[in-house]
């Protein structure tokens, strides 16, 4: 597989700006874009194509966003301590474990090392990894770190240079968020905070995969804690298909129209006459007219099956919130 921050690095050098966004990065990997670059060792003329493709998929998703709120993801990139709110059994295991992590003696030493261990305030991490950066540009840039966002914003990257503060930030970070469950921003901020980061909710929307074939094979992951309710569980799934189809009605063809395509399918060398016939002949109780109105009814049917409507919004992050029609 190839590494995303390499990925970032050589796209970022052929002008893509903001830099290569982890959702793309899986987009170009699902479609199986990212082997040819790696097979080239990253030659320009590949990556030139790459760079074409990541601004055309970039342009679709803008054109599914236009007039919508965007929102950065299904979790909230502030720190429990800068929100407030009540307190469950998902919210204590989450203070359990930054306690644990703030026993880290890697976190010690980055925190000595960058902050001479005082902590910043939330708001005051994005000015902080900005100066921190310009100290840095004189340093050879290898990748980038993700960092919170202010709010409503979506996640923010500053560029990394090797060695320095910002890189063994980077470091530990991706560390932190491996072993606790977290974001990459997240674990930067309780680095630099100290702050509690948001615990996943109990069922959660953990990916979704766009094919490059069919919409019928896209794919989407739920994340489960085992004490999560079934109702909870089917709630989140609710919800996130909802936006999936923009709130339209998706029914499963109904028999006829499912044995109709399994036919006609299976007997690619016939002719509409053909199929007209030995359809009629099969299926008296589901007899056909006349041999447009088969030959209509199975295009339909298969066009429903393989390429049903779906918002691509929804697969990025945005919500809109309407009631499941489904």
């Amino acid at each position: 597989m190839v590494n995303l921050n390499k990925v970032r690095t050589a796209l970022s050098k052929k002008g893509l700006d903001p830099p290569l966004r982890e959702s793309e990065y899986n987009w170009l990997e699902e479609n199986e874009l990212l082997d040819e670059l790696e097979k080239s060792d990253f030659r320009a003329s590949v990556a030139n194509f790459i760079l074409e493709e990541v601004h055309k998929h970039r342009g679709w998703v803008e054109e599914a966003l236009k007039d919508r709120d965007a929102k950065v993801s299904v979790r909230s990139p502030a720190p429990r301590s800068a929100r407030g709110g009540e307190v469950d059994h998902l919210w204590a295991i989450a203070v359990l474990l930054a306690e644990e992590a703030g026993r880290r003696e890697d976190v010690h030493l980055v925190r000595q090392e960058a902050l001479d261990n005082k902590l910043l305030s939330y708001k005051g991490v994005e000015p902080w990894i900005k100066a921190q950066a310009a100290e840095e540009m004189d340093l050879p840039r290898d990748g980038y770190l993700d960092y919170p966002p202010a709010e409503g914003q979506r996640v923010q990257y500053v560029l990394v240079g090797v060695g320095g503060v910002l890189d063994r930030l980077c470091g530990l970070a991706r560390r932190l968020a491996s072993e606790y469950d977290w974001d990459d921003y997240q674990a930067v901020g309780f680095v630099l905070t100290g702050g509690v980061p948001a615990p996943t909710t109990g069922a959660r929307v953990e990916e979704q995969r766009l094919s490059g074939k069919h919409p019928a094979l896209n794919r989407v992951v739920l994340s489960i804690d085992p004490t999560c309710k079934p109702e909870e569980v089917w709630e989140v799934y609710r919800q996130w298909r909802n936006r999936y189809f923009g709130g339209r009605r998706n029914r499963i063809p109904t028999e006829k129209l499912l044995r109709l395509v399994t036919f006609c399918s299976q007997r690619p060398g016939q002719t509409l006459r053909e199929w007209f016939d030995g359809w009629n002949a099969l299926h008296p109780q589901w007899a056909f007219t006349r041999p447009g109105n088969l030959r209509a009814s199975y295009e339909d049917t298969r066009k429903r099956l393989l390429d049903p409507p779906f918002d691509i919004g929804a697969v990025f992050g945005a919500e809109k919130g309407e009631e499941d029609h489904a």
